[in-house]
């Protein structure tokens, strides 16, 4: 990645998010997921970035904790023309980063589906449950943690 930065999420970004999440359905995501990422992004938008190339939006993602301790990556997902470049990489790195400046956290979770679970792991994250049709039919949920 050369030219890509990653910047925190503003709600004048939120129409290009859309149309990338809808890139991603229904093979990541549920199209009823989007109602709850916009309510995640009215409370989490703090703690949820953009990655943008010199022309557009190409990926987003971020994290919020889920308890005193534990921090959980959500809402990952990069335009389907980008994937397979490092971009989803450098995100969840990034997101590492920030999570690591709060030293009250110990560990880092995610819930993700069947299509996912194997990136996460490169991270050092291990499936500890799984949920079969959890988001819907065929998209099953595995929650992973460090």
């Amino acid at each position: 990645m050369s030219k890509e930065k990653i910047i925190r999420y503003s709600e004048e970004q939120l129409s290009e998010i859309k149309n990338i999440f809808f890139l991603n359905v229904p093979e990541y995501f549920a199209e009823k997921e989007w109602y709850d990422l916009t309510n995640y992004l009215k409370i989490h938008g703090k703690t949820y970035f953009v990655v943008k190339n010199e022309r557009e939006i190409i990926g987003c993602g971020g994290y919020h904790k889920s308890n005193d301790t534990t921090a959980r990556l959500s809402w990952d997902f990069i335009h389907p023309e980008f994937k397979g470049k490092g971009i989803g990489r450098k995100m969840i790195l990034h997101c590492i980063e920030e999570i690591e400046k709060d030293v009250s956290n110990d560990s880092i979770e995610v819930w993700t589906s069947q299509h996912a679970h194997q990136f996460y792991a490169k991270f050092g994250l291990k499936t500890y449950d799984i949920k079969e049709n959890y988001w819907e039919e065929g998209l099953h949920l595995y929650k992973m943690r460090s």
